[in-house]
């Protein structure tokens, strides 16, 4: 599983991928990827459909918000789970635009974000992953049977 981590606040973001890692191995998914970007650009730059499973988005950071950045994810990425982290429900009606999976307002504890990893129903997650081919095209890998190498 594979999770990428958009705070401008690097302890914020060191916190929240401790408490992420932990609880994840507590759910049996001990070699999960975090990837953690400092701005909604850098994370676009670097980012391809398809590559997250999860994507955890602050609201508040410079130049381009989290809500912002996530109608920019939708535009190309219309399944990936969306979870906004921030100080304010001010936004919350905004999340349901993007189709947001998780809302979890500031400060973050292990009770909330044990929450949401059962909300986001990790196994049906597990199950939507997929591995993109040489030609481009993407093949679920529960529904691949055989491969040689």
């Amino acid at each position: 599983m594979t999770i990428a981590l958009i705070e401008d606040d690097i302890s914020q973001a060191e916190i929240l991928a401790k408490m992420l890692s932990e609880n994840l191995a507590k759910f049996g998914y001990s070699d999960c990827s975090i990837a953690a970007f400092r701005s909604g650009e850098e994370f676009l730059t670097k980012w391809q459909p398809g590559d997250y499973d999860i994507i955890l988005l602050d609201i508040f950071m410079q130049s381009l918000s989290g809500v912002e950045t996530a109608k920019k994810i939708r535009e190309k990425d219309k399944t990936v789970c969306l979870v906004f982290c921030t100080g304010s429900n001010e936004f919350a009606s905004e999340s349901y635009e993007v189709n947001a999976s998780y809302y979890i307002c500031k400060p973050i504890t292990n009770e909330v974000v044990v929450a949401m990893l059962k909300r986001l129903n990790l196994e049906l997650l597990e199950k939507k992953q997929f591995l993109k081919l040489p030609d481009g095209d993407s093949v679920l890998l529960h529904d691949i049977i055989y491969t040689e190498y």
